[in-house]
C-alpha cells in the first residue's frame, strides 16, 4: 500500500506509542508506531512501518529523519492501544461543512485550526487565537516543520460545536 507521506526530523520531544491502524476495504488491524504530536504513523519506503515489537520499538529511542503518513485516532478500549485510520477522517455524521444544513438544529461555529499545508489534514482546532497561536508555537519549537498552518474556517452542526470533528479532516473540505 503506497501512502501519501512527509519527513520530520525528530527532536527527542515527540511522543511514540503502539496503535493500531485499520486498513480500509479489509478486516485488518496491524500494529503500527503512532506519534500523537504530529497525528501520524511511522512509514519506511512510502508504506507503513511494522516493527515486530512495536512497544519495544516506541520505547527503545526513536531518532533520525522519519517517514510519516497522516492518521487520525478513531478510539480506544480500557487497557487497549488507540485505534487509528490513515489519511484525513470523514466529517460526523451530525456535522457538515462548507454547506447549511436541513436540519432546524443546525447552527453556524468558527474555529481557527492548526494544519498541515502538504497533506491538508487539520492537526487541531481552537475557539480563540491565543490558544492557536499557542499550539502553532509548541508544534514549531518541536518539529520547525514549515508546512504548518493555521486557518479561520466556518462549519455548521447540529451537535454544537464539533471541534473534535475537524481534526483529520481535509482543510480544504470543510472551510467556507
Amino acid at each position: 500500500m503506497e501512502l501519501n507521506t512527509f519527513t520530520h526530523m525528530v527532536t527527542g520531544e515527540e511522543t511514540f506509542i503502539p496503535a493500531m491502524v485499520f486498513i480500509p476495504n479489509t478486516n485488518q488491524r496491524l500494529s503500527v508506531m503512532y506519534c500523537e504530536e504530529l497525528k501520524a504513523v511511522v512509514c519506511i519506503n512510502g508504506g507503513l512501518f511494522l516493527p515486530a515489537d512495536t512497544e519495544a520499538a516506541c520505547n527503545g529511542g526513536v531518532a533520525g529523519t522519519l517517514q510519516l503518513a497522516s492518521a487520525y485516532e478513531v478510539g480506544q478500549k480500557e487497557d487497549t492501544k488507540k485505534t487509528i485510520k490513515l489519511g484525513s477522517c470523514e466529517p460526523g455524521t451530525a456535522t457538515e461543512f462548507g454547506t447549511v444544513s436541513k436540519s432546524t438544529n443546525t447552527k453556524q461555529y468558527n474555529a481557527i485550526v492548526l494544519y498541515n499545508s502538504i497533506t491538508g489534514s487539520i492537526h487541531s482546532a481552537y475557539d480563540d487565537e491565543e490558544k492557536a497561536n499557542s499550539a502553532f508555537d509548541k508544534i514549531w519549537s518541536l518539529t520547525q516543520f514549515p508546512s504548518m498552518r493555521l486557518k479561520k474556517l466556518t462549519y455548521w452542526s447540529d451537535i454544537g460545536k464539533a471541534h473534535q470533528y475537524l481534526e483529520g479532516v481535509s482543510v480544504d473540505s470543510c472551510c467556507a
